[in-house]
């Protein structure tokens, strides 16, 4: 046997004297064949091993001496003999290349690998075929990359079908190509209807309007869009959802979308009911807030109803006397029963607004005025406690957009705060100031005290609940006035002043209202 290392033309031109150097020299052949990391392996026309190249026999840990006239079958793993037989014997008897892939189990690592061999036709120089020449190379790694892109693809699919957010993708012309189950079943669509068509011509006019503008957004831009909007729901509900939209690309192309939808039907529902949990709880804290003043209120009330009562009698008894009646005392007595009727009316119609349950309601507020009004509810208990109440207040305040009744709430803590600290420092001269001032800005509302202080551990933040200075304070007055504080959009700071005493300072932006009808 020989090999036909005949020269083409191309050969020749293209490397001279290359081809014939080869052909007359079989060793420089095997040289260049052993420098390959493929396996070659050539057999005669009955099957036997004529040659082996380096490769080859290193997979097989088989030597040049052990390889030559044997066959395959002998050192070959069972399960590749069938199949390697069966090619072989169809490239002698069709004189044709073919190709097949195999498996097997290294017997010496015990790990499964796989090989992909081409088998030709090896022929003498008068075109007889007279053996195969087979080239076979390890795709183990090529296979196992395969594989594991199979894993994380099947992986991938079965999340994207469990997640509960809503996936679909559009090509350019915003048709839906695909979509996960969530998609499919929380609309009521059906997959095989919706594949290659724009499902957005059966929602509502406002709907159909975002969902398109966001849709080509994206696909013009490339930029991601966020947004909400309401879909009609399979039983005619409507659904509130969130979108967010990304551009898909490929090879730098914008080839069409993908949306994450999510149903905030539940979220809505839990907002709604933290905000009706808060304003309980709003309500609940001014309740409080009013039992501990109800002392002073009673005796802030009684004492119109007190003066009413002697003028009465004095009506009363000047009508039963038998003398000439002075209209012009009873005209005064009259005048004077009206003015303590209209101020016991202002009290009650404070204490009224104070404890309704109310929704948030903002309107226009002049803050001085908030200011005194929150020290009528304490000047009782502040008199009582021999605490002198002091305002510094600035003029040309800007009238603020705000919830009156929630922060007269938050007003009324503070000071009640402050003449609490300062009864409890038995101060000789106890005070308390409370300050309001503007800049650009903000408006700022300060509560100063000489009271006892601040006696804070370090890392404690007497603003969150449940956080107190007080020894019977269950500390929730300062954390509900800080959440209606920030729901203005403002803050509260405190800290230790010159006095020894605490400073809270209640910040809030200036919202100015052109309407300053209180």
């Amino acid at each position: 046997m020989h090999l036909d290392y005949r020269q083409s033309d191309a050969a020749e031109r293209t490397f001279p004297g290359l081809a014939s150097e080869v052909a007359g020299n079989p060793h420089l052949l095997i040289d260049i064949l052993d420098t390959i990391y493929d396996r070659v392996f050539i057999k005669d026309a009955d099957g036997r091993l004529v040659f082996g190249n380096r490769a080859f026999l290193r997979t097989f840990g088989l030597t040049a001496d052990q390889v030559v006239g044997r066959e395959l079958r002998e050192f070959l793993p069972a399960s590749m003999i069938e199949s390697c037989q069966a090619a072989e014997a169809s490239v002698l008897r069709k004189g044709e290349s073919t190709c097949l892939e195999t498996n097997w189990i290294d017997p010496r690592s015990g790990q499964q690998r796989w090989s992909e061999t081409h088998k030709a036709p090896l022929r003498d120089a008068d075109g007889n075929v007279i053996g195969v020449v087979g080239v076979s190379r390890d795709i183990t790694s090529h296979r196992q990359t395969e594989e594991e892109l199979s894993r994380q693809k099947t992986l991938l699919e079965l999340i994207v079908e469990t997640v509960p957010d809503w996936i679909d993708v559009k090509d350019r012309e915003r048709r839906v190509v695909l979509g996960n189950r969530a998609f499919y079943e929380q609309q009521g669509l059906d997959p095989e209807q919706t594949v290659g068509t724009d499902p957005t011509g059966d929602l509502p006019d406002e709907t159909r309007t975002i969902a398109i503008a966001s849709d080509t957004s994206v696909l013009e831009t490339g930029a991601t869009a966020i947004g909400e909007m309401t879909l009609p729901g399979p039983n005619g509900e409507d659904i509130p959802i969130e979108f967010r939209k990304l551009p898909l690309i490929v090879d730098g192309e914008i080839t069409g979308l993908v949306a994450v939808s999510r149903d905030l039907t539940e979220w809505k529902q839990s907002e709604e009911q933290s905000k009706r949990n808060e304003a309980l709880l709003l309500h609940a804290s001014r309740l409080s807030s009013l039992g501990e003043l109800s002392a002073g209120i009673a005796h802030e009330v009684n004492q119109p109803l007190f003066t009413i009562l002697n003028y009465a009698k004095a009506i009363e008894n000047t009508l039963n006397a038998n003398e000439l009646v002075d209209i012009d005392s009873i005209r005064n007595w009259v005048s004077q029963i009206r003015s303590e009727a209209e101020r016991g009316g202002q009290i009650t119609r404070r204490l009224k607004s104070f404890a309704k349950p109310a929704e948030s309601n903002r309107s226009a507020v002049d803050a001085n005025r908030l200011v005194l009004e929150s020290m009528e509810f304490v000047k009782i208990e502040a008199r009582d406690s021999g605490v002198t109440l002091e305002t510094d207040l600035a003029d040309n305040l800007p009238v603020m957009d705000l919830d009156r009744i929630q922060m007269q709430q938050v007003l009324i803590n503070l000071i009640k705060n402050g003449i609490e600290a300062c009864e409890a420092s038995q101060s000789q001269e106890p005070r308390l100031l409370v300050t309001t001032q503007s800049s650009s800005d903000t408006l700022d509302v300060i509560v100063a005290d000489n009271g006892q202080g601040l006696n804070v551990s370090d890392g404690v933040n007497i603003l969150e609940p449940f956080q107190t200075t007080k020894h019977e304070g269950v500390g929730l007055g300062l954390a509900i006035s800080n959440t209606i504080v920030q729901s203005h959009q403002g803050e509260i700071t405190y800290q230790t002043n010159q006095w020894g005493g605490a400073t809270f300072c209640v910040s809030l932006p200036v919202t100015i209202r052109s309407d300053t009808s209180q």
